[in-house]
């Protein structure tokens, strides 16, 4: 299993489509060690593949909580986005895609298309629909956060004066990234310039009742509430502790 961020490159300049059938040649263009080990990874497996040796290469987006129950995995960039916000009672405003794929689905897909002979990989499995951090910035606030929303330099001045000197904040681990302009850029740079093709993920998965959940405010509200049992955030004020 790989992931999308085997396509991360330093040199977008403009949108760019990325196919299922696609695999860089140009490692030395890979943003961080982490892409660089998936790219190698991937040649790898194309000469076991050479070989004669039947592989699978599964290409997941960013993997978020399960669309029913909202378990996930809480050391992540966007988890840990989401919860260090609330917590500051602030959220900066950021020109960036966000890409949710539910576990839950990534797992039943990866199930599902390798017991499909007819259908060969690699399989991109990602949200079709990704949304924008606004989207997800203003829902919040719907939910009931108090967030003020700021420009980038103002919060950033925020995080440093309760973050700075708080290691069991959230945020804390994101700090190199988080005060470094050069390399959120990167990360904003990529969600918003890679869009990522599906179509053979599709034709794997036509004849299943198997399908990505859409990212909307049912999905956050399964999220929010997982946090919320697990004491991460304060209950959303339009939800009421009854009603789970």
């Amino acid at each position: 299993v790989s992931t999308l961020s085997v396509f991360a490159s330093q040199d977008l300049s403009s949108m760019e489509w990325i196919s299922e059938r696609e695999v860089s040649d140009h490692p030395t263009h890979l943003m961080s060690g982490y892409a660089q080990s998936k790219w190698v990874a991937e040649k790898i497996l194309q000469q076991t593949q050479r070989q004669g040796i039947p592989i699978s290469i599964y290409r997941p987006g960013r993997i978020t909580g399960h669309s029913q129950t909202g378990a996930c995995h809480l050391d992540d960039f966007l988890y840990r986005l989401l919860i260090g916000c609330i917590q500051m009672g602030s959220i900066p405003d950021l020109d960036m895609s966000v890409d949710m794929t539910p576990v839950d689905y990534v797992s039943q897909a990866i199930v599902s298309l390798s017991l499909n002979s007819s259908q060969t990989s690699p399989f991109h499995l990602c949200n079709p629909a990704p949304v924008h951090w606004r989207w997800l910035c203003q829902h919040l606030q719907i939910l009931g956060y108090t967030l003020d929303y700021l420009n980038y330099s103002e919060w950033k001045e925020q995080l440093l004066a309760k973050v700075f000197h708080a290691p069991e904040h959230p945020l804390y681990p994101l700090l190199p990234i988080l005060l470094k302009e050069a390399e959120l850029e990167d990360v904003i740079k990529q969600t918003r310039l890679l869009q990522f093709d599906a179509q053979n993920t599709q034709q794997g998965l036509k004849d299943t009742l198997i399908k990505c959940p859409p990212i909307n405010e049912e999905l956050l509200r399964t999220y929010l509430v997982y946090l919320f049992k697990h004491r991460y955030i304060p209950l959303p004020t339009y939800i009421h502790q009854e009603e789970f």
